[in-house]
């Protein structure tokens, strides 16, 4: 679920830019766990018995190809958040730096951007 949050914060920078489907988080979702499904197949519970406890364990084996798999979805689920949360920061700050070059002109823009990036 941390994967669906961080997708939805996305968006969420998504949406402040410009108006976006509102299927869109259906879609991210459904995405989500077809990229995950093979992650319960590969689950396996071991019982420990140890003199005092007794305990069950969730190990995961994966073989070669799923655990590449595994390592690019991982990444990718952790990449293109991040990417689109900077990307639309940064057109936020250059877009308030613009409207603003418009209402007080007598600053540069790269003038008003630097003010926009202090701020934030």
């Amino acid at each position: 679920m941390k994967t669906f949050n961080d997708y939805l914060y996305g968006c969420v920078s998504i949406e402040r830019v410009t108006t976006v489907h509102k299927r869109i988080s259906l879609c991210i979702f459904i995405l989500i766990i077809l990229t995950h499904v093979h992650d319960p197949i590969h689950r396996h519970l071991i019982d420990d018995i140890d003199i005092d406890e007794q305990r069950i364990w969730c190990v995961v084996q994966y073989s070669s190809s799923i655990h590449i798999y595994n390592s690019f979805i991982t990444l990718f689920h952790f990449l293109v958040p991040l990417l689109i949360n900077i990307i639309s920061t940064i057109y936020i700050i250059i877009s308030m730096a613009r409207t603003r070059l418009t209402i007080q002109p007598r600053l540069t823009f790269k003038e008003h951007l630097q003010l926009q990036l202090k701020k934030h």
